[in-house]
C-alpha cells in the first residue's frame, strides 16, 4: 500500500470522525443507541495474504518443497515454468490487476501436465478474478468446475461458498441463503463460519431483516476473537461495512413524516445518533486500506448522509409552505435547527464522495463503487451545500 494512500486514509479519518451535529449544540448524541451488541468487535486483525499455496494441505506443501529442490537442478522444466507463472499470476491478482492475471491462469490451465496442486488454486483464483471484474457468469463457471472435481475438500468447499455469494449478487437471495446455511451446518473451521456469517448478514440486510443481520454480525464478531490466525482484511473490512450498512438502514427507517416540529427534531436526533454509529464502522472499514471496500464505505456513508439531507430539505420546504403544526416559536426553532445542520451534513456527503474518487485515482483500482461516487458528484445538488441565513 503506497504512502499516499495511507495519508489519504488518515485525512479521511480526521474529516469524518467528528460528530454529525444533529443534536443541540455541544450536547448531541451522548448515548447513541445500540443494535443489541452487533457492533461490539475485538481489535481488527492485521493483514494476511490472499489465497496462495501456503494454504493448501500438508501433502501439497510437501509437493511444493520437492518442487523447489527440483527447480534448483532443472530450472527450465515444465514444473519450474508453471510455478513461476503461478507466482506471477498471484502477484497480479493481489494487486487487483485481474485482466493480466486471468491470461496467465488460462495459460496454466491449458497445460495438460499441470499438477493438481497448481490446477485447483488456478481455477479458484481465476474465478475470483472474474468475480472482482464483475463477470459473475464466468466466475461461476470456474467455481462450478472446481466444486465438481475430486480434489481438495477445502477448496471445493470454498468454491461452493463463492457460488453462493455469486447467486446472491445475481439476485437469487433465497438460493444463496439456503446454500450458505447448508455450508454453515457442515463441518467447517471458525474462520469459515465467520465468512459465512458475514455473507448471511449481507443477504439479511438486503432483505431488510435487521434482527437476523444483527445476529449474524454478532456471531461473526464473537468468532473473530477465537481465531488463531487473523482473518483476511477483505472480510474484516466487509464485516465493518455491513455493520455500517445495518445502522444506516436502521436510521433510514425512522420516519420524518410528522407535522409537529418538536417530534421532527426528536426523530432527527435519533436518525443522527444511528448515522454516527454507522460512520464509526464505515471509518473502520476504510482503515483496513482495502481500496475496494474503502470506495464502498465512502459511497455508502455519502448515500446515507444525502438521504437524510434531502429529507431535511423537504422539511424546510414544508415549513415554508406552512404545512407543519405547532407554535410559531417551535416552527422557527426547527427552521433554525435545520439551517445550521443540513448544509454541514451535505458537505460531509460531498467530501465522502470526493474521497472515494481520490482512492480510485491513487490506487488505479476502479469499481462499481467509484463509478457511483463519480456519478453522484456530477449530479450533486449544490443547493444542499447552502442554506438560508439562520434567524434565532
Amino acid at each position: 500500500m503506497s504512502r499516499a494512500l495511507v495519508l489519504l486514509s488518515g485525512v479521511y479519518l480526521w474529516v469524518l470522525c467528528a460528530p454529525l451535529l444533529l443534536g443541540e449544540p455541544n450536547a448531541a448524541m451522548r448515548s447513541p443507541p445500540s443494535m443489541k451488541g452487533a457492533d461490539r468487535q475485538p481489535p481488527r486483525p492485521r493483514w494476511t495474504a490472499s489465497y496462495t499455496l501456503a494454504r493448501l494441505n500438508k501433502t501439497a506443501a510437501l509437493m511444493c518443497s520437492l518442487f523447489f529442490l527440483l527447480a534448483l537442478v532443472i530450472p527450465s522444466s515444465v514444473l519450474a515454468d508453471s510455478r513461476v507463472l503461478f507466482e506471477q499470476a498471484g502477484q497480479l491478482k493481489d494487486a487487483e490487476q485481474c485482466e493480466q492475471a486471468i491470461q496467465i491462469y488460462k495459460e496454466l490451465l491449458a497445460m495438460p501436465e499441470l499438477s493438481a496442486s497448481l490446477r485447483e488454486p488456478s481455477l479458484y483464483n481465476c474465478g475470483s478474478c472474474y468475480e472482482i471484474l464483475g463477470n459473475l457468469g464466468k466466475a461461476k463457471q470456474f467455481f462450478l468446475q472446481l466444486a465438481g472435481s475430486n480434489g481438495s475438500q477445502g477448496l471445493s468447499r470454498d468454491a461452493l461458498f463463492r457460488i453462493a455469494i455469486l447467486e446472491g449478487r445475481q439476485g437469487n437471495h433465497i438460493g444463496s441463503d439456503r446454500r450458505l446455511r447448508c455450508l454453515l451446518r457442515g463441518r467447517s473451521t471458525a474462520d469459515d463460519r465467520v465468512r459465512i456469517h458475514i455473507e448471511l448478514a449481507d443477504i439479511k440486510i438486503l432483505r431488510h431483516q435487521r434482527r437476523k443481520a444483527a445476529h449474524h454480525l454478532r456471531r461473526a464478531g464473537t468468532l473473530l476473537s477465537t481465531l488463531k490466525e487473523p482473518l483476511a482484511p477483505w472480510y474484516v473490512a466487509r464485516q465493518q461495512l455491513l455493520l455500517g450498512d445495518l445502522f444506516a438502514l436502521e436510521s433510514s427507517l425512522i420516519s420524518l413524516n410528522v407535522v409537529n416540529p418538536k417530534r421532527v427534531v426528536k426523530r432527527l436526533r435519533r436518525r443522527g445518533a444511528l448515522l454516527d454509529r454507522a460512520q464509526q464502522h464505515f471509518v473502520a472499514a476504510i482503515s483496513t486500506q482495502s481500496p475496494r471496500w474503502m470506495q464502498a464505505a465512502t459511497l455508502h456513508l455519502a448515500e446515507a448522509f444525502l438521504q437524510l439531507t434531502r429529507e431535511m430539505k423537504s422539511i424546510e420546504a414544508a415549513l415554508e409552505a406552512d404545512q407543519l403544526s405547532g407554535s410559531p416559536q417551535d416552527r422557527e426553532h426547527l427552521r433554525y435547527w435545520l439551517s445550521t445542520r443540513r448544509p454541514a451534513m451535505a458537505r460531509k456527503a460531498f467530501e465522502s464522495l470526493q474521497l472515494c474518487v481520490d482512492v480510485k485515482t491513487e490506487t488505479g483500482i476502479a469499481s462499481s463503487y467509484s463509478k457511483d461516487c463519480k456519478a453522484n458528484i456530477d449530479d450533486f445538488d449544490i443547493e444542499l451545500l447552502t442554506g438560508p441565513d439562520p434567524t434565532p
